[in-house]
């Protein structure tokens, strides 16, 4: 009878270890309007910067009066944002190296350009307002 309980006892226990299962994180949905600040070189961003992402992975670049500038493609691996786009009057080039914070909802990073034989390069700062 006591091998009965112990038995019984562990079955038990052992629903309840393997049963609980951990909590899922939501997926990060970035898709929308982002819009923030831009800075060259060791700068402090301070010039405006939008970008509209979109769920299919195409990206573009939003000037203060609210039209595409530029498009792109983007892709979210885990918390780590790469982005690339060209502006569509010229040759410029754009690649974004970033990252998402959950926490906080932005987007950090890194920007580079080329101007034919320019390199540029600045830090980024987006939030969705």
């Amino acid at each position: 009878m006591k091998f009965l309980s112990h038995l019984l006892m562990f079955a038990i226990s052992s629903m309840l270890l393997f049963s609980c299962s951990k909590e899922k994180e939501e997926p990060i949905i970035i898709t929308g309007f982002w819009q923030g600040k831009i800075g060259e070189g060791s700068n402090s961003p301070s010039g405006q910067y939008a970008l509209q992402i979109y769920p299919d992975g195409k990206i573009e670049r939003i000037n203060s009066n609210g039209t595409a500038t530029a498009e792109g493609t983007w892709i979210l691996e885990g918390k780590k944002f790469t982005a690339s786009y060209q502006f569509k009057n010229g040759n410029t080039q754009v690649t974004i190296d970033g990252q998402y914070s959950r926490s906080s909802k932005k987007l950090s990073g890194n920007w580079s350009n080329t101007v034919s034989y320019t390199h540029l390069a600045g830090d980024s700062q987006m939030t969705l307002p």
